[in-house]
């Protein structure tokens, strides 16, 4: 029974759950920073294949001779 009493007062289990916590908040964050760098890439792929494809559209390649195609 003396064991289980020093036990509840002893406040090392509370310390290790508290350094866990925190070090989950700054892993949680640095999640975050990642995913947006991850979504801002991916985005700036989609922007620039969109513009790409307009570019295509707009200027479509001129063909002077069309017995080279066949």
């Amino acid at each position: 029974m003396d064991e289980r009493g020093s036990n509840m007062t002893d406040g090392k289990p509370l310390v290790n759950i508290r350094k866990a916590l925190s070090k989950l908040k700054v892993e949680l964050s640095q999640m975050d920073v990642r995913i947006g760098v991850a979504s801002h890439t991916l985005l700036q792929a989609k922007l620039k294949e969109k513009g790409n494809l307009q570019r295509a559209i707009n200027n479509p390649p001129i063909l002077n001779n069309f017995t080279t195609i066949f």
